[in-house]
């Protein structure tokens, strides 16, 4: 897990951190805490890509009454 410095006091990881207290952390970086080692987090899974559409496992049924699908 990397870990960072707070460069001032600031609320990180539902904690307060006083400056140049570290820590570690694998949320989003932002402007108030530095890199100072660890190992980077692991990235995240990228979505599978599908070569082919979805198939639909079943048809809706016509709605009683309606005149689609009757040989009348």
């Amino acid at each position: 897990m990397p870990m960072y410095r707070a460069k001032v006091q600031c609320f990180v990881g539902n904690t307060l951190r006083s400056a140049g207290e570290e820590f570690e952390y694998n949320g989003e970086p932002f402007a108030h805490i530095e890199k100072v080692g660890g190992k980077a987090a692991d990235p995240a899974p990228e979505a599978a890509v599908e070569s082919e559409p979805a198939k639909k496992k079943w048809t809706p049924k016509v709605k009683r009454g309606s005149n689609k699908g009757s040989d009348k």
